[in-house]
């Protein structure tokens, strides 16, 4: 059975074994879903409300999006276990020649590449999600803002794990430029989030703390 169409308690139990997937990168998809879901949910809070009717629009829009956001992080939890059996696989290859050094390494790297591809679109999805979590702390339904904050956590938290996992895979990565430039890129993704999420932190602070 897939992953995403288990049930919370059985997906936990998983989690929690000793099976290679799913982990970390799933999770961090996962925690993505959750937080599109609640920018979702906001925005259903929200619609048909006067006081907020300037921006019924702009509020159907952002929840097409963030529903359709947390069903791919959803579709991606599986793809994370996918794209994790190769490397799994890899880890078992001899290594006693030259020969068989020189195969492993090279089924290695690739499969380190295909490894990091979930947790890089979580990372790409985290900016779109954090930007529109800050924008409903303006258009949104002032009643359910504490749930914004829930939501910018998770999205935080989802933008951090897929760096974790990045940065376990990247440490392997032999190809130096390429190494480089991925981290550069997932290093630039997670500053944006965490620019977006800080304003959001301290904006709900002075709105929210007692």
């Amino acid at each position: 059975m897939e992953l995403r169409n288990k049930s919370l308690w059985d997906f936990t139990k998983e989690l929690a074994s000793d099976a290679p997937a799913p982990g970390g990168g799933g999770v961090g998809a996962l925690l993505a879903s959750q937080g599109a879901a609640l920018i979702s949910m906001v925005c259903c809070l929200t619609m048909g409300k006067k006081k907020y009717a300037e921006y019924e629009d702009e509020i159907l829009e952002m929840d097409k999006r963030a529903k359709e956001n947390s069903q791919k992080a959803l579709i991606m939890v599986d793809e994370d276990e996918e794209n994790f059996l190769p490397l799994s696989k890899a880890y078992g290859l001899p290594k006693n020649t030259d020969e068989e050094r020189n195969n492993r390494e090279e089924i290695m790297e690739k499969a380190l590449l295909v490894a990091m591809k979930t947790p890089q679109d979580t990372l790409s999805m985290c900016i779109e999600l954090i930007l529109d979590a800050k924008r409903l702390l303006i258009i949104g339904s002032k009643l359910v803002q504490s749930d914004v904050g829930v939501a910018a956590e998770c999205i935080l938290a989802a933008a951090k794990s897929s760096m974790w996992n990045m940065y376990i895979n990247l440490k392997m990565l032999q190809d130096e430029k390429n190494k480089a430039a991925l981290l550069m890129d997932a290093e630039e993704k997670i500053a944006a989030v965490e620019i977006e999420y800080n304003h959001i932190i301290e904006d709900l602070n002075n709105r929210l703390a007692p």
